[in-house]
């Protein structure tokens, strides 16, 4: 890289010959597979020259190799830099292309990691991605694929999506897509997926009540929820406490849904948690926010009067205090109904 190889590359790339371009695309893109080269292949104009190797005036081969390249820059590189302007979504074509089933699992996964990557940018970014049925139809397919890596890039990819306004209006949609990412929360075979889906739900939940309505299409939303707020991880447990305060704010009916099963108690026990953890000589900071989130949502639940504090409950008992009392003792009838 430090030779000036990718300089000279892109030099030579401006030949109009198709079989000399997919061998210049064939050696960066084997450039690219190094990691710490592909700072150098940014800085010495190789992304630019690349960009147009994928598109045009290459043979199939050739296109592939490039789009490869593009694609695991994408990976590594803040794409801000090494893809700036337009370029950011010029690149989304050809990296979208190889989604394909024909190509290798591995052009699989990069492509997926590296859309990821992009869906970070900005908004014009994720329109490029979710208006094109085929790239975001290609990704989606992704989310339900055996290869646990795979899927994982492809879930994480769809959540760095939800971002946009648009995959908003998606999921809002008729279709199964909020389930989908319903289920996927209490999917315990990969943490990371939990992560992305609790992630992309709590995005979701907070743009549309709809979508809070919609977590109750999934048959089993209590347990996966229950599933998240109980996860060992923190970063997963705040992402489930945001869902959840999201619902609550999304009128009494989906609300009262939430008070009625253990998830109220779940809150709790996070605010307990958080309360002995200030104990501690050092506290744990996601925990304390985690804390906040949680008793935003339990004050909700009491504005509507599901739950009641402590104070509240010590007043009703004394208001009432024939409700509580114990039935006097009966002694047990005696044989043959003498009493």
């Amino acid at each position: 890289g430090s030779m000036g190889i990718t300089s000279a590359l892109v030099a030579l790339s401006k030949t109009e010959s198709q079989n000399l371009r997919e061998l210049i695309s064939r050696v960066l893109n084997a450039v690219c597979q190094q990691q710490e080269l592909r700072g150098f292949v940014v800085q010495q104009g190789g992304s630019k020259a690349l960009v147009q190797l994928a598109l045009e005036g290459n043979t199939d081969r050739g296109k592939r190799f490039a789009a490869q390249a593009l694609s695991r820059v994408g990976i590594t590189q803040d794409p801000a830099i090494a893809f700036p302007g337009q370029r950011s979504c010029d690149v989304i074509r050809p990296i979208c292309q190889l989604l394909d089933q024909d190509c290798e699992a591995l052009e699989n996964f990069e492509a997926l990691m590296a859309l990821g990557n992009l869906a970070t940018l900005n908004e014009s970014v994720r329109l490029r991605i979710l208006k094109e049925s085929n790239y975001i139809q290609g990704i989606e397919d992704y989310t339900f694929e055996e290869h646990v890596l795979l899927r994982r890039a492809a879930v994480q990819c769809w959540t760095n999506l939800c971002s946009s306004p648009y995959q908003v209006t998606r999921c809002e949609g008729k279709n199964d897509k909020v389930k989908y990412c319903v289920l996927m929360c209490g999917d315990d075979s990969d943490p990371e997926i939990v992560k992305a889906a609790s992630g992309a739900l709590a995005m979701l939940t907070e743009a549309s009540t709809k979508i809070c309505e919609k977590v109750f299409e999934s048959s089993q939303w209590e347990e996966c929820l229950l599933s998240v707020l109980a996860n060992t991880d923190y970063n997963v447990v705040i992402r489930g406490a945001v869902v959840v305060y999201n619902m609550t704010q999304a009128g009494e009916n989906v609300a009262k849904k939430i008070f009625e099963t253990q998830i109220m108690e779940v809150l709790q026990a996070q605010v307990l948690q958080a309360n002995l953890d200030m104990g501690n000589a050092q506290t744990n900071p996601i925990l304390q926010k985690i804390k906040t989130i949680c008793q935003k949502a339990l004050d909700e639940g009491h504005k509507y009067g599901f739950i009641r504090t402590q104070a509240e409950a010590i007043e009703e008992a004394e208001r009432n205090p024939e409700e509580d009392k114990i039935e006097p003792w009966m002694p047990a009838p005696k044989a043959g109904g003498a009493q």
